[in-house]
């Protein structure tokens, strides 16, 4: 699905029009209103970008926002405004809540490049929605459906490489679950995952999934040495039969502890459970990496970093959404990186989907990068073509 239309609303003329002439120059329809309008409804799909004024008299965008949502009406939206940073942040963080495709900001004044920038952000995510085709929100699947699913193998794994930006080599992979349900396709895990924890299937989930990527992957680990396999792993899962299933599983397949990294989510249940604690120690100790994922969110803590024995850290992809659009969240972004640096620390950045974000990224220090700018999840011997054609072989 590409760009069909883009409609403006702002209440001053100039900008109006800016934006009405910079769509000509690209060859996409422009409708202009100075205020919100029910003619909008009419035209207003999921191939339309929308950018939107806050500051406007009678409805400002804020409201407007509102009636988006309420008229469920799918467009793009740019926010297209001079207010001050903190605004701009809260009003995006309303449209996400809210489930609207919110795709940034577009500072005034702005040049062409910026807007053209903005449309291809919109571009983006329409492909990357085709691309995945993935089925979200729950499916209130039974114990017996998710029996069934493993007996027939319907679960497998995807991956997305980790680069280092600076030098073009893979640093790393992360496995990611898909399930291939025969009349959905293919669907997210944050469809499935909640039920896996609730009827107590997810320790079986996640040692099948690393035994398949290690299955399908383990040639290519061996000749890689340097490339480490990141799976994730919920804080409920570690427990002293997981833990020992896990180190034997990596032992028997023959890839190097070392090349293995452990994601731990739900962070907080660690410094509550004594078997969580056990687990991390004899993982380490065993010569795992062990990853804070999605840090600066949930419940990671600075004193985490501290009491549990991580050497890696992943900052969340909510935050790189935001570098391009507030200097808060870019510095944000430095200060942990140079944290996590001075504990000696690797730094994975996940969510990197514009050159703009990975120019700012790469600029704060050494770190890695994850994100649709290089791949989407992609299946195994995809991945090894990718680090091939990547290495020049």
């Amino acid at each position: 699905m590409m760009l069909k239309r883009i409609i403006v609303i702002d209440d001053e003329p100039h900008y109006r029009e800016l934006i009405k002439e910079f769509s000509s120059l690209i060859s996409v329809e422009c409708m202009s209103f100075a205020q919100w309008s029910d003619e909008i409804i009419e035209y207003a799909d999921k191939n339309t970008l929308l950018f939107l004024d806050i500051h406007m008299p009678n409805q400002d965008g804020i409201d407007t926002l509102m009636e988006l949502n309420r008229l469920r009406i799918e467009a793009g939206v740019v926010i297209l405004s001079g207010a001050e940073e903190g605004v701009v942040a809260s009003v995006m963080k309303l449209g996400e809540v809210m489930h609207l495709t919110m795709l940034g900001q577009l500072n005034k004044p702005f040049s062409i490049q910026r807007f053209k920038e903005k449309v291809a952000a919109f571009q983006a995510d329409k492909r990357k929605y085709a691309d995945t085709q993935l089925k979200l929100g729950a499916l209130e699947i039974t114990e017996q459906e998710l029996t069934e699913f493993f007996e027939k193998g319907w679960f497998y794994p995807v991956y997305q490489p980790q680069i280092a930006p600076k030098t073009q080599t893979i640093f790393g992979v992360e496995c990611l679950a898909r399930l291939d349900h025969p009349d959905l396709g293919p669907i997210s895990p944050l469809s499935f995952i909640d039920d896996l924890i609730r009827l107590e299937l997810i320790d079986q989930f996640t040692l099948l999934l690393i035994e398949k990527a290690l299955t399908e992957l383990g040639p290519y680990l061996k000749k890689n040495r340097h490339v480490a396999i990141s799976f994730n792993v919920s804080a409920m899962s570690l427990n002293r039969t997981f833990t020992s299933n896990t180190i034997n599983l990596c032992q028997e397949l023959g890839v190097s502890s070392g090349q293995i990294t452990i994601e731990i989510t739900e962070t907080k249940a660690i410094t509550l459970s004594e078997e969580a604690l056990y687990s991390v120690s004899k993982l380490r100790a065993a010569k795992f990496n062990l990853s804070v994922d999605d840090f600066g969110t949930g419940h990671s803590t600075m004193m985490q970093l501290h009491e549990l024995p991580f050497n890696e850290l992943k900052i969340d992809r909510s935050f790189i959404s935001k570098i391009t659009l507030s200097s808060a969240a870019l510095k944000i972004v430095e200060a942990t990186i140079k944290m996590a640096q001075s504990l000696s620390f690797n730094v994975v950045v996940e969510g990197i989907e514009t050159q703009t974000q990975l120019d700012l990224v790469s600029a704060l220090g050494n770190c890695y990068v994850q994100g649709y700018i290089y791949s989407k999840p992609i299946p195994a011997q995809e991945f090894v073509e990718f680090s091939n054609a990547l290495q020049g072989l």
